[in-house]
């Protein structure tokens, strides 16, 4: 790819992007929405965004350097001065977050991945986010809906449910940021926010700066919401509805109670976590 990412008016581009073929609309975020794409006849996923995004091209072009068996390709980018601005990366069947949800209500199989096959998808994540670490990128994002996974085999139907996953939809942080900051003010993402960028949030005045200062381990902590649901199916408050303030209070609480069942060593371990 191109340091800026390809020219909009060559010739090659214009044919590469008229011969993308729209079949379907298989996702909408606050940003975007994603279409199964054809090219030369295979199925991509094209993922476009609402608006011009200024820095389009760098972001774009550091995605596309990435290279990890978890981490989703990204095969090609728009030219920044292309409306809308768009990625097209590689297609898997599902999100985390619609698998899991069929494995439960259709197949009944509650919690939706045995012990074996949802500590496999933990680590296949948590080695993605290891690489991004490495290369000096952070998720920012980091959910079930954002993690695409395809069943090994058979395993959609089986009770192990072994999957490959791959994360997806991270980075961009500054074209998120353009595009609309509705996603960081809805409670469903701000559950799997950590607490310090979840509080930054709470004020408009502060949002702008916490962009700036997003920890790395921030993604921790998300993932280990992520964790929760992989293991429980669900999940922490999945079953509350709270206002945004009244969420972060419960979070940042240094009173919530242990769950008596806990193990001893758990007990011990886990105050460390908070």
């Amino acid at each position: 790819m191109p340091s800026r990412g390809p020219d909009h008016k060559s010739s090659l581009w214009i044919t590469v992007q008229k011969s993308l073929v729209d079949v379907r609309q298989i996702g909408k975020g606050s940003f975007g929405t994603v279409f199964e794409t054809k090219w030369l006849g295979d199925a991509y996923a094209k993922k476009e965004f609402d608006t011009h995004c200024k820095d389009f091209a760098d972001e774009a072009n550091a995605l596309a350097k990435l290279n990890h068996p978890h981490i989703v390709k990204v095969f090609t980018a728009s030219s920044e001065s292309c409306t809308p601005c768009f990625f097209l990366m590689e297609k898997m069947p599902y999100n985390l977050r619609t698998h899991m949800s069929w494995r439960m209500n259709r197949l009944g199989i509650n919690p939706p991945f045995s012990i074996s096959a949802g500590i496999d998808l933990m680590l296949q994540i948590s080695e993605a986010m290891s690489y991004m670490n490495s290369e000096g990128m952070v998720h920012r994002d980091l959910k079930a809906e954002n993690i695409i996974v395809e069943p090994v085999g058979d395993q959609a139907d089986c009770c192990e449910g072994f999957v490959i996953a791959k994360l997806a939809d991270f980075g961009l942080a500054k074209v998120k940021h353009e595009v609309t900051s509705c996603m960081t003010r809805n409670t469903g993402t701000r559950r799997w926010m950590a607490p310090e960028v979840f509080g930054a949030h709470l004020d408009d005045e502060k949002e702008n700066e916490s962009l700036k200062v997003f920890p790395r381990k921030a993604d921790v902590y998300s993932f280990g919401i992520v964790c929760s649901k992989i293991l429980t199916g669900n999940a922490p408050f999945y079953n509350i509805s709270f206002k945004a303030r009244e969420l972060y209070k419960l979070i940042t609480d240094p009173k919530n109670p242990l769950r008596p069942e806990l193990l001893d060593y758990l007990r011990q371990f886990t105050p460390f976590c908070r």
